[in-house]
């Protein structure tokens, strides 16, 4: 059984983590810097080398999960790669979460309005 992962290992924090960065597209040095962490220390625990310790798992996830949150309500509009402004928005999103639900309201009453989950068509819809 040399090489093979345990079934536990994927579901491991780093495994999770890895998934949920690939389905936000963001990469682990991006995740880092909004997350506020050594970008070689996130590196280290998604390469399998030194794993989070609980903490820091309870912490990334969290950050992997407001982002996810995030993400969905700005849909069909990408975060974007610059991670100064993916941090200014999450915590904006995290303190003004009433806020962001009206825009996501409004998003998705527009999306109903255009038919059109496209980003460029809703926009093209609003400058009419």
């Amino acid at each position: 059984m040399r090489g093979m992962a345990s079934p536990m290992a994927q579901f491991s924090p780093e495994n999770v983590l890895r998934t949920r960065l690939i389905a936000l597209g963001l990469s682990a040095d991006v995740f880092a810097m909004v997350a506020g962490s050594n970008q070689s220390r996130i590196s280290r625990a998604l390469r399998g080398i030194a794993p989070f310790d609980t903490q820091e798992a309870e912490r990334f996830l969290k950050v992997a999960a407001e982002l996810r949150a995030l993400a969905d309500t700005i849909q069909p509009l990408q975060l974007g790669a610059d991670p100064r402004v993916m941090s200014d928005l999450l915590d904006d999103f995290r303190r003004h979460g009433e806020h962001w639900s009206r825009l996501e309201s409004a998003l998705t009453s527009l999306r109903e309005r255009v038919g059109s989950n496209d980003a460029q068509g809703m926009l093209e819809h609003v400058g009419q």
